[in-house]
């Protein structure tokens, strides 16, 4: 465990989860084999983290936590960058930003908050991508959703039965409606999707995998691999923010396959060096990966500094991707330090432990 009871294994994988994501936003293609493995795992596994530590709440008290927690930073993140795109478009040579388009249109993509462009389901109306915040509306959905489905299932004689079909018939239903008649706003299908991979991870905390003999994890492990190899096999693309891939049962299959491999990882780092102060930093970043995916969009959307240092290295893809990596991990990290010491932000993006004075009951 880490400090507060936290679990240092828990934000190991989710550092490892947003080193992922970066990674992925880095590579020249994301449709080569780094780009098939990658996007097997990055989103997935934060859904089966939420759900490996579910714990059935009231759903209003729930929805509140949810909304201090996943709502107000998307919505002041929203806001951050169309003010610094509303600025770049009244003072172009500010080299160091760049527009997201006009005012009206920003606040259009930050309403739908949708993760690709696309056409909204049942309209001609297409919307742009809100940039990597579209997850923290599809987690908010999501986990709502998931509460609800314990809490009405719950009683019954075969709940476990019950929760797998209506969570594959959830995620089929997401596949399809995304195939049909397009993209769903606030992520909707993503959220969808990520009711199955909630369950999941409730599911592998009741098999309890990470408590087992060594010579069980390393079978287990090695089982993992295999799956999340299926993805490479198969050339399966898998784009969790519409719901979209060409293979549905491999890309499910390799997802937890994948997954599964990060959190035994995680689960051995820690037996083996859980005092090492750098595995401590790592995980620290991992206790604030939304933050981190907050400032990632901000970047990806009105930013302009990480052009200008590629423009100056060699144009090698292993280079760039190295110095992007550096890059995006860095800015997150400077810019929590800075945002935890601004009173009203850190109460947006660090609710837990800087809450707003009017918030009750918040623990």
């Amino acid at each position: 465990m880490s400090d507060k009871g936290r679990i240092l294994w828990v934000d190991l994988v989710r550092a490892a989860g947003m080193i992922l994501i970066f990674w992925g936003h880095s590579l020249y293609s994301q449709t080569g084999n780094a780009g098939i493995l990658i996007y097997e795992v990055n989103v997935p596994i934060f859904f089966i983290l939420s759900g490996y530590l579910f714990h059935e709440q009231p759903v209003f008290k729930q929805m509140v936590k949810l909304f201090y927690n996943l709502i107000v930073p998307y919505v002041v993140t929203c806001f951050i960058m169309v003010l610094l795109s509303l600025i770049k478009n009244h003072f172009p040579n500010i080299i160091l930003l760049k527009s997201m388009g006009p005012v009206k249109a920003d606040l259009m993509t930050s309403f739908w908050g949708i993760g690709t462009r696309g056409r909204l389901a049942f309209s001609n109306y297409v919307a742009n991508p809100i940039g990597a915040i579209w997850f923290l509306l599809a987690l908010f959905w999501c986990s709502i959703l998931f509460n609800v489905l314990i809490k009405l299932l719950k009683k019954l004689n075969y709940f476990y039965i019950s929760m797998t079909v209506i969570s594959l018939c959830i995620m089929l239903a997401s596949f399809w409606m995304a195939n049909a008649f397009a993209i769903f706003p606030w992520s909707l299908n993503a959220a969808l999707i990520g009711v199955i991979f909630m369950w999941g991870g409730y599911i592998l905390r009741k098999l309890d995998i990470i408590h087992k003999s060594n010579t069980q994890k390393l079978i287990v492990l090695l089982l993992a691999l295999m799956m999340w190899g299926l993805a490479l096999i198969f050339k399966v693309h898998f784009w969790f923010n519409f719901a979209i891939t060409n293979n549905v049962p491999i890309a499910i299959i390799s997802a937890f396959g994948g997954s599964i491999v990060l959190i035994l990882i995680a689960v051995w780092v820690e037996e083996l060096f859980s005092k090492l102060q750098l595995i401590k930093w790592i995980a620290l970043f991992g206790k604030y990966s939304l933050v981190a995916l907050c400032i990632d969009s901000i970047d990806g959307n009105v930013l302009f500094i990480n052009q200008h240092i590629i423009s100056r290295i060699p144009n090698v893809e292993s280079i760039v991707v190295l110095e992007e990596l550096i890059y995006l991990i860095s800015l997150p990290v400077i810019s929590m330090v800075i945002l935890r010491k601004i009173p009203f932000l850190r109460s947006c993006y660090f609710n837990r432990e800087f809450g707003f004075p009017w918030q009750w009951g918040r623990n």
